[in-house]
């Protein structure tokens, strides 16, 4: 993820201190935008995957196979 820091730097002296200066609340507020959307992607991922598992194992039972067996053979 990139910084405040690490856009500051690309930048020209003057809006370095500008963007690290007064527009704090503008990161901070950016930032927090972020974590949030991140979190909640990770959250949703879990939750598909979970879904994904359980619906791989119903239908390993549906066809006869031990629940935990593995590979791509019918």
């Amino acid at each position: 993820m990139i910084t405040c820091q690490d856009t500051a730097e690309t930048l020209p002296e003057h809006k370095m201190a500008v963007l690290l200066g007064r527009n704090s609340p503008l990161w901070n507020g950016l930032h927090t935008i972020v974590t949030e959307c991140v979190t909640r992607q990770e959250q949703e991922a879990e939750q598909r995957t979970a879904e994904l598992e359980a619906d791989i194992k119903r239908l390993r039972e549906l066809a006869g196979q031990p629940a935990g067996a593995g590979g791509s053979e019918p």
